[in-house]
């Protein structure tokens, strides 16, 4: 959670999510979504958590008072996401076969997925980050013949830059000033150091 009270554990195999305790470090509670949770989500205040639930093709609303698990339709096989600034809209990437982040209607419940830009090359995004200053969204990408890093607006309708890197680009951050991005390479067993003011590695 953003206040740091709780960590909550996506367990894909058992289709629950455990909630420990950061001051005790035990698990306080588990609750049960089915399929396999990916990632949750949580509002600034952690009110929701939102679960992307990958085999049953969801994000699924946990409200954290009580527990309370609903569902909000299809999502493309949802496996990391990002809440928009406002916490109307969620932005996601999906398990496979999706050129393009999806981008779900937290109002009303809707998946917009002709609405976002499709990646270069036939890209499939992994992860998704805020740039620290909150304009820019970047993204790992597996393309068809490349393997990049996108850097695209906040609503993910233009991609503002791709910088070429090696491995099968996975996890990533920012560096706590933001004049730096650490790329974990999956398959070279190296971390592509970006410079995020010239998109350079």
């Amino acid at each position: 959670t953003n206040d740091q009270s709780q960590v909550w554990v996506s367990n894909t195999g058992s289709g629950t999510i455990s909630v420990i305790d950061t001051s005790s470090n035990t698990v306080v509670d588990t609750i049960s979504v089915g399929g396999a949770p990916r990632a949750v989500i949580f509002t600034a205040d952690d009110s929701i958590g939102y679960v992307l639930n990958s085999t049953l093709n969801t994000v699924q609303a946990v409200t954290t008072a009580t527990m309370a698990v609903t569902g909000a339709g299809s999502a493309f096989t949802p496996a990391d996401g990002l809440l928009s600034a406002d916490e109307n809209s969620l932005f996601f990437t999906g398990v496979g076969g999706m050129d393009r982040i999806v981008r779900v209607d937290l109002l009303t419940g809707t998946f917009d997925y002709n609405e976002t830009v499709a990646l270069p090359d036939g890209g499939r995004a992994e992860e998704l980050r805020w740039s620290p200053d909150g304009t820019e969204m970047w993204a790992t990408v597996h393309a068809e013949s490349s393997q990049y890093v996108a850097v695209l607006n906040t609503t993910a309708t233009q991609v503002l830059a791709t910088i070429p890197v090696d491995g099968l680009p996975q996890g990533f951050t920012f560096s706590a000033d933001g004049d730096l991005v650490y790329v974990t390479e999956y398959t070279s067993d190296r971390v592509a150091v970006i410079d995020a003011s010239t998109r350079q590695v």
